[in-house]
């Protein structure tokens, strides 16, 4: 490694997690990079992993979460950011007279309680590394209402919990910002066109966005060239969410 900053990325397996990982690497970032299945990621990973740590976690369990902060302690150093990349999405949610409350749950479960909880364990480690970076990764449906209603509630829910820690730590240096894809070229972005969750966006950029797009902007909001940027909301959509 080329520095001493480390960060986590959750999500590390695929898509825009795996964009992430690949940017930050880079870059010389010392990573933690988290999956429900730890293989997956060491498949995907096309650089050396020596120097960096690869745990499986589930970020929605509390216990396993608090055991990811405190390897990355020990085995890592004082952690500089955090790129909250995990999510779900689900068929089965739709039109909330149609979602079940497991699906509901589940979908919440993630997108909202996980990234709390890994929001939750950053604070601490960030203010002991004298400050630092967090960045969510929202939707355009964190500013829109279209997909599913557990999905739409999890993003804006996410957008709230990210301003809310960008007020109150700010004086410690701990920033924490959003970011919002629109559809995005994603193993994701399939199971939202299965359930006709994308929208027509007249007026947009008539592409999907691409995970490294996302990527390279999540590795300017973790950096230094973002010291001043906390608390906002930053939609990467192609003009999706103008409409």
């Amino acid at each position: 490694m080329t520095d001493d900053r480390t960060a986590i990325v959750s999500g590390a397996a695929s898509g825009i997690g795996l964009a992430t990982a690949r940017r930050l690497a880079a870059q010389g970032w010392t990573l933690a990079l988290v999956d429900l299945d730890a293989a997956a990621v060491k498949e995907a990973v096309d650089f050396p992993l020596e120097g960096h740590l690869v745990r499986a976690t589930d970020i929605s369990d509390p216990d396993q979460v608090s055991g990811l902060f405190a390897q990355v302690e020990a085995e890592l150093g004082p952690l500089k950011a955090v790129a909250n990349v995990a999510g779900l999405t689900v068929v089965e949610d739709g039109r909330i007279e149609d979602v079940s409350l497991e699906v509901f749950d589940r979908v919440v479960g993630v997108n909202l309680r996980g990234n709390f909880l890994m929001c939750k364990g950053a604070i601490p480690a960030l203010r002991a590394a004298g400050g630092g970076a967090i960045v969510n990764v929202g939707s355009v449906a964190s500013v829109l209402g279209t997909g599913g209603a557990a999905y739409v509630s999890s993003k804006h829910g996410l957008a709230g919990l990210t301003r809310q820690i960008a007020y109150r730590y700010a004086a410690e240096n701990i920033r924490c910002s959003l970011v919002c894809p629109g559809p995005t070229d994603t193993p994701m972005i399939a199971i939202a066109r299965a359930k006709g969750t994308v929208p027509a966006a007249p007026g947009a950029i008539p592409r999907d966005v691409t995970a490294d797009e996302v990527a390279s902007f999540i590795a300017y909001l973790v950096g230094d060239d973002a010291a001043m940027v906390t608390g906002s909301v930053h939609v990467v959509d192609g003009g999706m969410s103008q409409h």
